[in-house]
């Protein structure tokens, strides 16, 4: 599974659609630690394709980021029942996203 983009236009419809929990990532291509985090998120997202995985870029979903007072990448945002319930900023490891899983789902 691969992580799904969102933008303003598809938030509601994609993270804020149902109740189930959901993780969205905040980063940008010229991020270093966001791609020191991608291959973590992605061997999470291979291990873990019942858990929806959103990925929002700074610069190009930028009102998006704005919106959540986003002023740091990478940012990892964690919904569940349509509201957030957890906001990490920094470099996650599979581990970290693992024991959020465990906490929150």
């Amino acid at each position: 599974m691969s992580m799904m983009p969102v933008n303003s236009d598809n938030f509601d419809k994609e993270v804020l659609g149902d109740d189930s929990f959901k993780m969205m990532f905040v980063g940008a291509e010229w991020c270093g630690h966001c791609k020191v985090m991608r291959p973590g998120v992605m061997e999470f997202s291979a291990e873990n394709p019942e858990i929806k995985l959103c990925y929002a870029d700074a610069d190009e979903a930028a009102d998006l980021v704005s919106s959540f007072g986003i002023t740091s990448i990478p940012t990892t945002l964690v919904f569940k029942d349509k509201k957030e319930v957890l906001r990490k900023v920094g470099a996650l490891s599979k581990q970290d996203l693992g024991e959020i899983v465990k906490t929150y789902l």
